[in-house]
């Protein structure tokens, strides 16, 4: 062990006393409880907008096809996250039978979890194809990428659903009678592998790829931002001695391409900065879990407090706002959508 490591024993920061428990409760209650719940409205009626809309534009074109599964799972997610509130309070009842709380959350986390990091990889595989495509714009048609995109996409979707199979899919339930009511609460039981399968998802799932995956999706944001500098530059230049036609065509990048870059760019931007609490929370709880087994979860327990319903939170502006991203930089999504509105307006007024 270095004398670094040795420094590091002695560390003994109490968040109880950084950050007192009555704040941490109320900042917990009011943006993990009532403003996430309002974003989870707003996010799923968002996310039902953006399906339809893409529906509408067609499955066949690449882009469209991995914009409306990433909706998809931000709409699950979200409906994922509103169902936990319920779990955390009284236990649920599913027609006859009443569940454990616990065990609901538990199941409905997982659920969210699958979820959440199928969003995440459609955002890092969107990212990395509109990075590819500012790259080597002449050639990105002709690359695996563009050629198999959807293939991709539904492989990631697939690999991620049976990852998460034995956190979803528990071998029975077991039921416990209740003296007070007179019924029976049942709780899920699990195969002996699961809990070992835990300690890997704990580390893969909970550290590896939430680090990873931000990571890639801020290398892809930087060679964006550069690649649209530069085919702005070009064309600027081609315009003045050949023409705005044919500069276009030169500079490599379409005026609708340059735009799907955009929206991909401005809607990593928002995924980064909806992931950065997450993966700040995880490198504070290694560190204090790694260099002193003293400080534990209840030393920890209020910075939790903010710092998970924070994640929840961004996370939620993420998944709901992401219909102002299309919007804006997207015309085929407002044609459609204006479309979609007058459409209703039309059908209300004929009724």
């Amino acid at each position: 062990m270095t004398r670094a490591m040795l420094n590091t024993t002695n560390v003994n920061i109490d968040w109880e006393i950084v950050i007192p428990y009555q704040f941490a409760y109320n900042f917990s209650f009011w943006f993990g409880v009532v403003a996430l719940n309002c974003l989870n409205g707003l996010g799923v009626v968002s996310n039902v907008i953006n399906i339809t809309v893409f529906v509408k534009q067609g499955l066949r074109e690449r882009g469209n096809f991995t914009l409306f599964w990433l909706s998809i799972a931000d709409l699950m997610a979200t409906v994922a996250q509103a169902a936990m509130s319920k779990g955390s309070l009284w236990d649920v009842e599913l027609g006859p039978v009443v569940m454990s709380g616990g065990t609901f959350y538990s199941l409905v986390w997982y659920i969210k979890a699958m979820w959440s990091d199928i969003s995440s990889g459609l955002t890092m595989f969107i990212s990395i194809e509109r990075c590819i495509c500012v790259i080597r714009p002449l050639h990105f048609n002709s690359s695996f990428i563009a050629r198999h995109g959807k293939v991709i996409v539904s492989v990631i979707i697939v690999t991620y659903i049976v990852y998460y199979l034995p956190f979803i899919t528990p071998a029975g339930l077991e039921a416990e009678l209740n003296v007070e009511t007179n019924t029976s609460i049942y709780y899920a039981v699990y195969a002996s592998y699961k809990y070992d399968y835990e300690d890997f998802n704990d580390f893969f799932g909970g550290i590896l790829l939430c680090i990873l995956v931000p990571c890639f999706v801020f290398v892809c944001s930087i060679l964006m931002y550069r690649g649209l500098q530069k085919s702005s530059s070009i064309r600027r230049t081609l315009t003045a001695s050949l023409g705005s036609d044919q500069a276009q065509t030169e500079s490599g990048l379409s005026i609708k391409e340059r735009r799907v870059v955009k929206m991909v760019f401005v809607l990593a931007c928002l995924y980064m900065l909806s992931s950065f609490p997450q993966i700040a929370y995880i490198f504070i709880n290694q560190y204090f879990h790694m260099y002193d087994s003293e400080i534990q979860e209840r030393k920890t327990r209020n910075l939790s407090l903010i710092v998970v319903p924070l994640s929840f939170f961004l996370l939620g502006i993420y998944s709901s706002f992401s219909i102002f991203v299309y919007y804006l930089f997207s015309s085929s999504f407002r044609k459609h959508f204006h479309e979609m509105v007058t459409l209703k307006i039309l059908i209300k007024k004929t009724k």
